[in-house]
């Protein structure tokens, strides 16, 4: 009969020396492109403006202007009368080297959403690449092209040497993550895999922790352009000790090479392998494309709300990251809290998903986080009281956990929701939904510049809809994972409405919870 892949591993170890030991190597690898996704906080900040000494014309009601209060003054007068002032921010940022102010401004808000914007065009080829090729294939090269085009990028002396650094940079980051999150699940057998996923989250979490404490120390854009990507070259003397997917060798036929990977997880972890040969999986049914996912209404319906919710998780995500130096007091602080919120915020997505299940999780915690970046809004900014500051702080750090909460579990939730055949297919149309979002958060959180009040309170009301929005979607918790729909018959449709006529605390007596995490 055989041994599968994961029964092998019980025998051979599910969590020993060869499982830790490319955990650690995993978690050095995501550095690099983790900097680059929130980099831009402190490499894109804008500083207060203040008038020149002496100056004749930078006057506003009767006295000299300085700061944010009018972001249309200033650009009616001479360029010549302004300058950027000296504020417990970096020294010098892009803003300020390429000089993106006033009818410029919007470059840099560009700036900021480039690496989003490449992400959003060229990861799907990049997952058609690694499918059809293995993982392999693109993690080393985006890391070089994330580590190499990254630190050219601090010498930029033009605006459009930056910007397209930064999309090539973008265009390659999920070349790096998919692999990497893929491998770190696949060679750890069933019992630790949600803990060896969860450890990535909390390396993500810590890196940002990291930038936070660099930017502090070093206040100069191009210093920390170099310091996020330089220090990493080493990572490069893992690619020989990195090894392939064995699932990926075994849907390409190459039993071989998946024997000769689970051989060598036996030797480092000093366990002897089983006699028994590998079981081939039988031949899966044809995966379906995106569209097949707007068949029927039911689908249609169940894509779209998902894609919703998807797009507003990456929006409030980045834009209460984004919108940090707006909360009052030090940017740096407000940064490393938000950014420090995710830990815990992780626990609970390992609890809470199989405690009370996917939808619930989802949907409680979208809303409290909407609640959360509403309450921001209502506080005044700008102003010196420590009470709103604090008050505003604490209203983005909860806002910026309970969205964490809501992003990591709808990850499990979807890939449960849409049928093996499709799933690729409807994670890659949520994922593009969701870096569209991530684009949005730099010119959401300028809305400030209009008034105050709409960058949280625009985020919190839509997090609310999209939760509400998310009340049909049925509970996947516990239920085995569909493996086919039928799109000529409907039988996704009758699927669907037979899921969500359940008890979402009724739990599948043959299947214990977590279990769809894995197909």
């Amino acid at each position: 009969m055989g041994k599968t892949v994961d029964e092998i591993l019980e025998v051979i170890g599910q969590m020993g020396r060869f499982q830790i030991s490319r955990l650690a190597m995993f978690c050095c690898l995501v550095f690099a492109p983790t900097f680059h996704l929130l980099n831009m906080f402190f490499i894109g900040a804008e500083a207060p403006w203040q008038c020149v000494k002496n100056s004749t014309e930078c006057k506003l009601n009767g006295t000299f202007a300085a700061g944010d209060d009018d972001y249309n003054f200033r650009c009616n007068i001479n360029r010549s009368e302004w300058e950027f002032a000296d504020y417990e921010g970096p020294k010098d940022s892009i803003i300020s080297q390429f000089d993106l102010v006033c009818d410029d401004a919007f470059k840099g808000w560009l700036a900021k959403s480039m690496v989003y914007i490449g992400m959003t065009v060229v990861t799907i080829p990049l997952g058609m690449i690694s499918d059809r090729y293995g993982r392999l294939i693109t993690l080393y090269p985006s890391l070089f092209v994330i580590i190499f085009v990254g630190f050219a990028s601090a010498f930029a002396t033009e605006y459009w040497q930056f910007l397209v650094s930064r999309f090539f940079v973008g265009s390659v980051i999920y070349g790096a993550y998919f692999p990497i999150f893929i491998l770190s699940g696949e060679f750890v057998g069933p019992k630790y895999r949600p803990l060896s996923q969860t450890v990535m989250w909390f390396a993500f979490s810590v890196i940002l922790l990291l930038l936070a404490l660099m930017a502090f120390f070093v206040r100069t854009w191009r210093t920390l352009m170099i310091l996020c990507n330089a220090p990493w070259v080493f990572v490069f003397i893992f690619w020989k000790f990195t090894p392939e997917s064995i699932r990926w060798y075994m849907t390409h036929e190459k039993i071989e090479k998946a024997e000769g990977e689970l051989r060598d997880i036996a030797r480092v972890n000093r366990k002897e392998y089983p006699q028994e040969i590998l079981k081939i999986p039988p031949s899966s049914t044809k995966s379906l494309s995106c569209i097949a996912l707007f068949s029927s209404w039911t689908l249609a319906i169940s894509a779209l709300i998902q894609a919703f919710t998807w797009f507003i998780n990456g929006m409030v995500y980045y834009g209460a990251s984004y919108g940090a130096s707006d909360l009052g007091g030090s940017m740096y602080l407000n940064y490393a809290l938000t950014s420090l919120i995710e830990i815990p915020a992780n626990f609970l997505v390992v609890d809470n998903c199989e405690r009370f299940g996917r939808k619930k999780t989802v949907i409680f915690h979208m809303i409290l986080g909407g609640i959360a970046c509403f309450v921001v809004s209502l506080i005044p900014a700008g102003v010196d009281r420590t009470d709103f500051i604090v008050g505003r702080v604490i209203g983005g750090m909860l806002g910026k956990g309970f969205i964490t909460v809501s992003f990591n579990s709808i990850y499990v939730w979807s890939g449960e929701i849409f049928p093996t055949v499709a799933r690729n297919s409807g994670m890659a149309f949520v994922g593009v939904m969701s870096r569209i979002g991530a684009v949005s958060a730099p010119f959401v959180v300028e809305l400030k510049r209009i008034h105050p009040t709409l960058p949280f309170g625009l985020m919190g009301g839509l997090a609310v809809i999209a939760a509400l929005g998310c009340l049909i979607l049925p509970e996947t918790r516990g239920r085995p994972t569909a493996e086919v729909y039928d799109t000529n018959n409907d039988a996704a449709e009758e699927f669907i409405l037979q899921r969500n006529g359940r008890n979402d605390d009724e739990e599948s007596p043959t299947e214990d919870a977590g279990k769809g995490t894995e197909a």
